[in-house]
């Protein structure tokens, strides 16, 4: 019997011990670099600290109130691009521990869900285990796994999204491209996954089913073979199958989020001048780039690795295809080119077809190439295949170890005295006491932000605490900038590095860095000065006094309250004001006395006015020459109180109280200028 017509050998189990071999090193590989070259760093960029604190927010709201509640808040919340990252995420720092390796684990998963897709895929359709190893083996070259953005150490959408891609190509392939109903189901479930995590790919996948079922129709009817006609009905019943599935799990979702998802897509990427300013970021000036820009960013993704595996791979195959053919299992024949065409094509379209244009998305893009590399596999056979297995394999591992070898993408120096920037503000809002400090940033940069802040903060010390930081990308109004520097906690003057865009808030900042500069001198702290990236960044922390002695619900009770500080807080204030909150006065009138105790030197007391209705209680400060680490205590006292029986209030509460401040009183120190 000739070797074409031989009957086919199951191809056993040994296969699954190798891609798991592979796996294996594989993820410790990405682990110990994750630990190396990302863990001990600040978090960059915008998209990543967005979704680490939505996922430190779920960790830290099922602490407090249980799983069930975090997991509700977190998907009554406005999501614009999907839901399940942060649900993943959370899930893993509650198995692993709250750190950046256990958030950057879920993408090792994702990479390694998607090569065992693309193995159990090859080997059913090829009855063999080399295209499968062949398929795991393309996959550890990619370039994208180790981009900066958008790659395996960057936790955002993308390269979940991708993978989740590949494994619905993947699962389109099993169903013979929808012809059993039960494959189509997956399929559909596939698709819904794939789109609670992003829900920009539903577009992809609307592109998609919608020419195929176009397609199927025109085959449909042109067709006058009844097997073929048959068939096209049979996978048209598929297509509904898998739109049902993909309507019924994601539909109820995305039409929560239509508002949300409108503002992003909608308003960003088309009808408001933000898609202007986005284009001139990538630079996306004429036609030209536009029609170059995902082929560039593509060539990016893969890495010449990538080419030269697939180039071997398709080689090896074709020869192998023109020696020993293979009998296609019945119902696969061209299954991988129109799968590979379909899954390229409709995305390629969908991300041309906007105005707004990313490099990061082009990722979706890599499994239906991996698809086009094996598809001449699928039909050859003989030692052939096994020789590109060995060489897919070790390429691949070459490429992944290549990449591990190389560093990583902070520049050490640089990323250390961040590191020490973010740490020395962490310590000084502990040190003035200050709950949620607002953080005001004279640029759209991501080294330091009031998120990374927050997410650095979580993970050296597990304390939660908020830095609301309202850096936006526009222009604005210069009064407007210069109020909400007035009210925030920190300041970080730091510019743009040379060579780095540039946005209009940016060139803003620029035109008013003078006025900045002699503000926060004048009416600030300077925490430090910092080398970072050719530019000096200086830090400042607003002066400021922790109220001590209040109430958990903030009431200031007859026990009175004490102002404590140090003595650069108080340098070139005149007045130090308690206001009062928009609580009612239950009180009246009273009289005020306050005394300062500053170490080494006498206690004095100092003269205190009252406003009408006790809006505020306000301390004339006469400046004294003190050390800047000189401790400082005010100690304010009361003459009246009262019982909130007395005024009407729940007779429980049996506190003598005097005035209302608020859990996180806000002790305003006006300097001398103001007075002058």
């Amino acid at each position: 019997m000739s070797e074409a017509s031989a009957p086919e050998q199951a191809p056993g189990r040994w296969g699954w011990i190798v891609v798991g071999a592979v796996i294996a090193i594989e993820l410790a590989a990405l682990t110990s670099y994750a630990r190396r070259e990302i863990a001990w760093a600040y978090p960059g960029f915008y998209d990543q600290c967005a979704y680490i604190t939505m996922s430190y927010d779920i960790v830290t709201d099922a602490a407090a109130r249980g799983l069930v509640p975090a997991l509700r808040a977190h998907l009554a919340r406005e999501q614009p691009t999907g839901v399940l990252l942060p649900l993943q995420a959370a899930a893993h720092c509650l198995i692993f521990g709250h750190d950046r390796v256990s958030l950057l684990s879920v993408n090792f998963v994702h990479l390694a869900v998607l090569q065992c897709a693309l193995a159990g895929t090859l080997v059913w359709l090829t009855r063999s285990w080399w295209p499968a190893l062949t398929a795991v083996g393309l996959t550890l070259p990619l370039r994208t796994v180790f981009l900066p953005t958008g790659g395996a150490f960057d936790l955002r959408m993308d390269f979940g999204a991708f993978c989740l891609y590949g494994v619905f190509l993947c699962a389109l392939v099993r169903s013979r491209l929808l012809v059993n109903p039960r494959g189509a189901a997956a399929v559909g479930a596939c698709a819904a996954v794939a789109v609670l995590f992003r829900f920009i790919t539903a577009a992809y996948l609307a592109a998609l089913l919608t020419t195929l079922g176009a397609g199927l129709l025109a085959w449909r009817f042109a067709r006058r073979d009844p097997a073929a006609r048959a068939m096209a009905a049979r996978r048209l019943r598929g297509l509904l199958i898998t739109a049902g599935v993909l309507a019924l799990a994601a539909g109820p979702v995305l039409y929560n989020q239509r508002k949300a998802i409108r503002a992003y897509y909608v308003v960003g990427h088309v009808t408001s001048s933000e898609k202007d300013i986005r284009r001139a970021e990538v630079g996306l000036r004429e036609w030209a780039d536009d029609a170059l820009f995902y082929p560039l960013a593509l060539r990016v993704h893969t890495g010449p690795a990538f080419w030269w595996a697939a180039v071997a791979v398709g080689t090896i195959g074709a020869a192998g295809a023109f020696l020993t053919a293979r009998a296609a299992r019945p119902g696969t024949r061209g299954l991988i080119p129109v799968v590979a065409a379909l899954g390229f094509g409709a995305p390629f379209l969908v991300l041309n077809a906007n105005a707004v244009k990313s490099p990061v998305v082009a990722n979706v893009l890599l499994p239906p190439l991996v698809l086009a590399a094996l598809a001449p596999l699928t039909v050859g056979r003989g030692r052939l295949a096994s020789a590109g297995a060995v060489a897919a394999l070790a390429l691949g591992l070459g490429g992944l170890l290549e990449h591990l070898a190389a560093p990583g993408p902070f520049v050490a120096a640089d990323a250390r005295v961040s590191v020490k920037l973010l740490d020395d503000l962490i310590e000084t809002r502990g040190r003035k006491g200050f709950e949620a400090p607002e953080v005001f940033n004279d640029a759209c940069t991501h080294d330091v932000t009031g998120l990374g802040l927050q997410i650095l903060e979580f993970e050296r010390t597990g304390r939660w605490v908020r830095y609301p930081d309202g850096t936006p990308i526009f222009a604005g109004d210069e009064e407007d900038h210069m109020r909400r520097l007035a009210r925030c906690e920190f300041v970080v003057l730091k510019g743009v590095p040379a060579g780095q865009f540039r946005y209009p808030y940016d060139e803003q900042m620029e035109r008013m860095r003078p006025r900045l500069k002699a503000y926060c001198d004048e009416r600030m702290e300077k925490v430090g000065e910092y080398r970072i990236l050719g530019r000096t960044v200086t830090t400042y922390v607003r002066r400021a006094l922790r109220a001590e002695g209040v109430s958990g619900d903030g009431w200031v009770t007859a026990d009175g309250v004490q102002l404590v500080g140090t003595g650069a807080d108080l340098r070139g204030c005149a007045r130090i004001e308690l206001a009062r909150t928009a609580m009612p006065n239950f009180l009246g009138r009273t009289d005020v006395r306050a005394e300062v105790e500053v170490h080494g030197r006498a206690t004095r007391t100092l003269p205190v006015t009252v406003a009408d209705d006790l809006r505020s209680v306000t301390i004339d400060w006469e400046p004294v020459d003190l050390p800047a680490d000189a401790p400082v205590v005010i100690r304010v006292r009361f003459t009246e109180s009262f019982r909130p029986a007395e005024r009407g209030l729940p007779p429980a509460d049996t506190r003598a109280l005097v005035m209302h401040v608020g859990p996180r009183p806000r002790v305003l120190l006006h300097p001398v200028s103001a007075d002058r």
